[in-house]
């Protein structure tokens, strides 16, 4: 199992520095905040909000808990580290690619975070697919992801079906956690929950690609079953771009292709029946905060991304 994060890696077998304040000074029932750290996380604004899972000291909530700073912030801790597409890439560049992530993200079914504490320290990013690439419906990314967005361009576009209308495919687009949590069980956590979720919102199937070498690897010991999970592969270098310095780029890439999927969710979730004690007791332990995470994305949110408290009659 990895624990790091890898860009994109879909619904795949599983698999920047300085404190981050996190916790909602407000919210009841929540640990005291972090005395040091710039970065409030946490809307103040939002009323107490019981976990959806808890494993060890790490409680798991929907994603829009936290500010898009902090999930940004987070994002750039580990984002890079063993992705091929992201190396070498600024950390302003990477904290615009998080704040994308995390609008487009917003409200989703199958978007996380791990708090410790007052510290966010795992995420997981994912929306329906029916809205497209991460830099879809924008200005687009910076000059430095070029060669980043035309992957994920390319790869959306070699789908082998297109999706014609919302709430049928989620595509798990990231996760990741920071070191030195423990990325098995919090991966694992954050898989199982949002596949319940997209389950119960009466998503089919799961969109996504990996292109670290470790998860392509995984993926490939997972091959393809006609009608319940399609996989192929795409090469980077048969992506055809204007501009010659991110052809150069994408041709330079090692490993040189990712390998994508589309699996459906109901065989995903009945094969944790035959998955280990550890899988089955994290499902287990899962399984109660569905219900909660469908209802929190149905809640409006305010300008800066956090659900706005309901009104009391």
């Amino acid at each position: 199992m990895q624990a790091v994060n890898q860009h994109m890696p879909g619904m795949e077998p599983l698999f920047t520095t300085g404190p981050l304040q996190a916790v909602n000074q407000h919210m009841p029932g929540m640990v005291p905040l972090f005395t040091t750290g710039p970065l409030q996380a946490v809307n103040e604004h939002m009323p107490g909000m019981v976990p959806l899972f808890t494993t060890g000291p790490y409680d798991l909530y929907p994603l829009h808990v936290c500010s898009a700073d902090a999930i940004a912030k987070l994002f750039v801790k580990v984002c890079a580290r063993g992705n091929p597409i992201l190396q070498g890439k600024s950390a302003a560049d990477l904290y615009q690619l998080g704040v994308a992530f995390y609008n487009k993200s917003l409200g989703s079914v199958m978007s996380l975070v791990f708090m410790k504490g007052a510290e966010p320290v795992a995420l997981m990013f994912g929306w329906d697919t029916f809205h497209g690439g991460v830099w879809k419906g924008t200005s687009g990314p910076p000059e430095a992801l070029a060669c980043h967005a035309a992957i994920g361009t390319a790869i959306f576009a070699s789908r082998p079906h297109q999706i014609t209308a919302p709430g049928l495919e989620m595509f798990m687009a990231f996760a990741g956690v920071a070191l030195p949590h423990p990325g098995q069980t919090l991966l694992l956590s954050m898989q199982i929950m949002a596949l319940f979720s997209a389950a119960a919102a009466g998503y089919v199937d799961s969109f996504g690609f990996a292109v670290h070498a470790k998860t392509i690897e995984q993926s490939q010991s997972n091959p393809g079953e006609v009608g319940f999970r399609n996989v192929w592969r795409l090469s980077y270098c048969d992506i055809e771009v204007a501009d010659e310095t991110v052809q150069e780029e994408l041709c330079s890439i090692y490993p040189g292709a990712a390998e994508c999927s589309v699996t459906n969710i109901a065989f995903s979730i009945d094969g944790l029946s035959e998955a280990t004690a550890q899988v089955q007791e994290l499902a287990e332990g899962c399984r109660p905060g569905v219900a909660r995470m469908l209802a929190s994305t149905h809640m409006p949110f305010n300008d800066h991304g956090f659900q706005m408290p309901m009104a009391r009659l």
